[in-house]
């Protein structure tokens, strides 16, 4: 690449040139990364913290049937994750054909909520509902001369990742006066630009597989970032596990309709999905694959080259990567992830102190990944057949 001839001694433009040159090769060989790289907006501590504000669902779950007309205690599949918009006194919910209301709160738990409710409103009649039937919460009406007194501002959460050192040494032998010839000077940069795509290659393998991590949280010298897996699996997304099923237009489908029912944007849905996968979503394609805008020759990329189609309501990009597991799939928002470096620690080429005759250069970068909204923007399937 051009930019590797763009090096030189001094240490500012060396800089320079290194991001210039990061950025090209993210764009060119790590695509996946270039989707969510942010240099221009860095962190300013190892320890990131952001919050989500998570806007409150108008659909539910009846978890318990209510087998008689006059039971008025519901438990439904509302929890911490997807706060649903139940107020006393003033919301009425529909199941089936028949409206109550909800009137007080029993109890919020992690896995469900209880309310007592008023059966038989709005001139409906008190019917018998089965387990599983979905909740439709309607209105939180209130009459003329209500005096206003109720916080319904949103609840935010905080979510952290941690900074991740990435870095090479480069040694080159030979005398002060011939390192410095035309000759070395090219071959050490020729080093550096292979070295820098190493450190780009592991930035993106820990995007994806990164596990947050810190065996001393008081104290983490020693600390790496959570990436999509972590995300998916610990940090608030949706992993299902396949049980060695084929990948299946029904899977896809559940997950593009929970994420829309969640409030998410057809336009950032994009699919990552392994190269054993490809050959499942091969044999779908007549069903729901189209071809995308870029195409492999065009670009020289295995990226963004097809597309499933869910009819009007969502177009999801779909990715291939050799660097995801066989047996997975990746469903998220692009737009709600980035990876950002600690600032002032983009990327940078630093000579180090000679040994003997060597001359050592010092590649690092720190960075951390952001993964906003996991539960309602990130999917992931495991344990799929190969």
């Amino acid at each position: 690449m051009s930019q590797a001839q763009s090096f030189s001694t001094d240490f500012t433009s060396r800089l320079e040139a290194i991001n210039k040159m990061l950025s090209t090769i993210a764009e060119r060989d790590t695509k996946f990364l270039s989707m969510f790289l942010d240099l221009s907006n860095s962190v300013d501590s190892y320890f990131w913290e952001w919050s989500d504000k998570t806007l409150v669902g108008f659909k539910d779950v009846l978890t318990t049937a209510l087998s008689s007309t006059t039971v008025t205690t519901i438990t439904v599949n509302s929890n911490s994750n997807v706060p649903k918009r139940y107020i006393d006194g003033t919301t009425t919910i529909r199941i089936d054909s028949e409206y109550m209301l909800v009137t007080s709160t029993i109890t919020v738990s992690t896995n469900f909520s209880q309310y007592n409710v008023t059966r038989a409103q709005k001139g409906t009649t008190a019917a018998t509902h089965a387990a599983n039937a979905q909740i439709l919460i309607v209105d939180a009406h209130r009459i003329e001369g209500f005096t206003a007194g109720r916080d319904d501002s949103q609840k935010s959460s905080r979510r952290f990742n941690y900074t991740q050192i990435f870095e090479r040494q480069l040694i080159m032998t030979g005398t002060s006066q011939s390192i410095k010839a035309v000759g070395d000077e090219m071959k050490i940069n020729k080093q550096a630009l292979d070295l820098t795509k190493e450190l780009v290659k592991e930035l993106q393998m820990s995007l994806i597989h990164g596990m947050r991590y810190s065996p001393n949280t008081n104290n983490p010298t020693d600390r790496t970032f959570g990436g999509f897996y972590w995300w998916a699996t610990q940090g608030g997304g949706n992993s299902t596990p396949a049980g060695g099923n084929n990948l299946s237009t029904d899977m896809i489908d559940d997950v593009i309709e929970a994420y829309l029912n969640k409030g998410g944007d057809a336009n950032n849905l994009s699919m990552a999905i392994s190269i054993k996968q490809q050959r499942k979503l091969n044999d779908l394609k007549l069903a729901r694959i189209i071809g995308g805008g870029m195409t492999q020759k065009e670009m020289g990329l295995n990226n963004f080259v097809e597309t499933y189609d869910f009819g009007s309501r969502a177009h999801v990009d779909v990715m291939y990567l050799t660097d995801l597991a066989d047996d997975e799939v990746y469903f998220f928002d692009k737009s709600k992830i980035s990876v950002k470096p600690l600032q002032g620690r983009t990327w940078e080429r630093t000579p180090l102190a000679k040994t003997g005759d060597s001359e050592k250069e010092l590649i690092l970068g720190e960075y951390t990944a952001e993964f906003r909204n996991c539960f309602e923007t990130l999917y992931r399937y495991s344990g799929l057949a190969v």
